[in-house]
């Protein structure tokens, strides 16, 4: 990708500088057991991680003794088998991501093939029981440790969630997609959302047919999945491009000119139509993803954009960050605006003084919420990939590549 680099006024680039200074003070101050969570989005390896951004940004022993610190924190979690889990969002794939993360980056003196022999056992036994149930979650199950799989090349793993996910596809509308059983409302759907559907597990297959791995298998999938989405979707715009998900039982009776979402990486029209953008490069599709890109950047009011904190998930963080990221692939100015704007609100919101470095979190359950999905680990991370782009590969982490 093409370091491009984006314009920053003073005044904010300052503003942002004190920013990530007033964050990494907080996380340096904070105890780190406050979770049983060790997963990389909403556990303590996503702190890890920005822990790990904060030294190779500033080369502060500081920072790399917490981590270490965070490190010792989990393993003695594993050992002592403190409701862990398999999860990659909360459970020991994630951590296990973070850990050849850092072995990428030179941060850990470890031979990772040893130091991960026993949770690959786990995690694989974990997968299988994953698989039989059907369960294919990115944040939560299957697609989700195939992430971290694929970064192991372990390639019997990722074949195996392939299978799963090309054998129990369904027949809707005459495209084969996976539905989604929401236990709220007990019906099933097809969720069109980064997080928990279809678009997650397309950048799943996107990666793995990257690096051959069933490549016909996941040509097929992405094809026709990238196909039913853009026959739901809703040409104008307005009020958004994409639903948040359908309800099986309804579909024949589904309106696209009513579509409604939120702006996030995690749901709506900026999460969804950026994994299009992302796997239009070797799928085209017939539409103009920039142009509609160009569209959603314009949305900016609280009704139209369902923003009410800063976090990457849903806030102003992520949106921020998704504009970066798409400035950079593209040049194009529109995204170098709206990332400025959606900077800007970031830092307005971090002005609360009873807050976590300044910010409060309204659809955080962590206390307190310094995690990477929802927290201010996430709003850190995005603020220093933004002042020094030779970081931003950790949102490889939240499926971004």
């Amino acid at each position: 990708m093409t370091k491009r680099r984006i314009h920053i006024d003073n005044v904010l680039l300052t503003q942002l500088d004190q920013k990530q200074k007033q964050i990494g003070e907080y996380l340096l101050s904070s105890d780190l057991d406050f979770t049983n969570k060790i997963g990389i989005l909403d556990g303590l390896s996503g702190v890890g991680l920005v822990l790990s951004l904060y030294y190779q940004n500033t080369s502060n022993e500081r920072y790399l003794g917490k981590l270490n610190q965070c490190i010792d924190l989990i393993n003695n979690k594993i050992k002592n088998k403190t409701d862990i889990i398999s999860s990659y969002s909360g459970g020991i794939s994630g951590f296990a991501w973070l850990i050849a993360y850092l072995k990428e980056n030179d941060l850990v003196e470890i031979d990772l093939d040893d130091y991960l022999s026993d949770i690959d056992d786990i995690l694989f036994r974990s997968l299988v029981a994953t698989l039989e149930a059907k369960e294919y979650d990115p944040l939560h199950n299957a697609v989700g440790m195939g992430f971290y799989f694929v970064k192991r090349e372990n390639i019997e793993a990722v074949e195996r969630i392939i299978d799963g996910l090309y054998n129990d596809r369904k027949n809707i509308s005459g495209s084969n997609v996976w539905i989604t059983h929401n236990k709220i409302i007990q019906k099933d759907t097809v969720n069109f959302g980064v997080a928990h559907g279809i678009p997650g597990k397309l950048l799943f297959l996107y990666k793995c047919y990257g690096k051959q791995i069933s490549s016909q298998k996941c040509h097929e999938m992405i094809e026709e999945n990238m196909s039913f989405l853009i026959n739901y979707l809703n040409h104008l715009g307005m009020p958004s491009y994409f639903p948040y998900s359908i309800e099986i039982d309804r579909i024949a009776q589904f309106d696209s000119k009513l579509n409604r979402s939120r702006l996030a990486w995690c749901y709506g029209d900026l999460g969804t139509l950026y994994a299009i953008f992302h796997i239009s490069s070797d799928f085209p599709v017939n539409i103009n993803v920039v142009s509609m890109l160009e569209h959603v950047a314009q949305r900016k009011s609280d009704t139209e954009t369902g923003v009410t904190d800063a976090g990457f998930c849903h806030g102003s963080a992520g949106i921020a960050h998704i504009f970066f990221r798409l400035f950079q692939e593209t040049g194009n100015k529109c995204f170098e605006e709206a990332c400025n704007y959606w900077l800007k609100r970031t830092i307005l919101m971090g002005n609360i003084s009873e807050g976590v470095a300044g910010y409060i979190f309204t659809e955080n359950h962590n206390n307190p919420p310094i995690d990477l999905l929802t927290g201010v680990s996430g709003v850190g991370s995005v603020i220093i990939s933004v002042l020094n782009s030779g970081l931003i590969r950790w949102d490889e982490s939240m499926f971004l590549f």
